[in-house]
């Protein structure tokens, strides 16, 4: 086993929320943080015990895919995964390690759909519902795209592998300081959707258009459009998703526009990591 193999975080650079309507969104691994697999030390004790893991996957209807026998026996010879990836940031914490399980005892040759489809079954052990892109992200050590990726009402979602891109100097990652739980926060955006049809036209109106502004301009390396699509999506971030800023963070949020800096949610929001443009 390579122990030394590292299982990157996953930024979502663009597209939180709009994803859920129509809209794209851009993942990167952030290896700045990362997982990779040990074996306990003499009286250590596991952080994150893998025995309850391994018996959900047997449940999953997996065995077929992963060879949960050997994961189970190096478990109970004390296989451990270390990871610095914070929890509760939406930064993939557990996507590495749904990753380096796959990595290790999964099958190798199949399409990104289906290995997404397995992701989406193991992750949904932490979360209870999953878009199986973070695995994604941390196992293909790649950027991903994913969403209406066709202007064509009638495009079907759908998920693309890029190349590594380069992570433009002017954007740099705020840490809150503030650990948080995804679900509540997409419960409270879905729920405005139904309720708030001022709030769902700015979010078709705008958020989406920006988000894809933002991603074009990033892939083309447009910095002039990609400072402009940030800008708009940070004034509009901070005036409709005004629940998913934590006061401290609207302070500095605030502050950053008159230097001709924007921040921007990274991911659900509520805390975790943000994204700030400096000029």
């Amino acid at each position: 086993m390579d122990i030394q193999k590292k299982y990157p975080a996953k930024l979502l650079l663009f597209g939180e929320y709009a994803i859920l309507d129509g809209g794209q969104a851009l993942a990167i691994p952030y290896d700045k943080y990362f997982g990779h697999w040990d074996f306990l030390a003499k009286e250590e004790q596991p952080v994150f015990d893998l025995i309850p893991f391994v018996k959900y996957l047997k449940t999953r209807d997996l065995s077929d895919k992963l060879d949960l026998q050997a994961f189970a026996k190096d478990v109970n010879n004390g296989l451990l995964f270390r990871s610095s990836i914070p929890m509760g940031y939406g930064a993939g914490s557990s996507g590495a390690l749904c990753a380096a399980v796959w990595d290790r005892y999964g099958e190798k040759e199949m399409s990104i759909e289906r290995l997404k489809t397995y992701f989406i079954n193991m992750e949904s052990f932490f979360h209870g519902n999953s878009s199986g892109i973070d695995p994604l992200v941390s196992f293909l050590n790649k950027p991903i795209l994913t969403g209406k990726l066709s202007p064509s009402e009638h495009s079907k979602p759908t998920i693309k592998v890029i190349e590594p891109i380069a992570f433009p100097k002017q954007i740099t990652v705020f840490d809150s300081m503030i650990s948080r739980s995804t679900a509540p926060l997409v419960a409270w955006y879905k729920n405005k959707m139904i309720k708030d049809s001022l709030f769902k036209r700015a979010v078709l109106a705008h958020l989406i258009p920006a988000n894809s502004k933002a991603i074009d301009a990033l892939l083309d390396e447009d910095e002039v459009a990609l400072q402009n699509a940030f800008e708009e999506i940070s004034h509009w971030q901070f005036e409709f998703f005004d629940t998913l800023i934590p006061d401290k963070v609207k302070v500095v949020w605030r502050e950053a526009w008159s230097r001709k800096n924007n921040y921007k949610i990274c991911g659900a929001g509520g805390g975790g990591f943000f994204l700030v443009y400096r000029n």
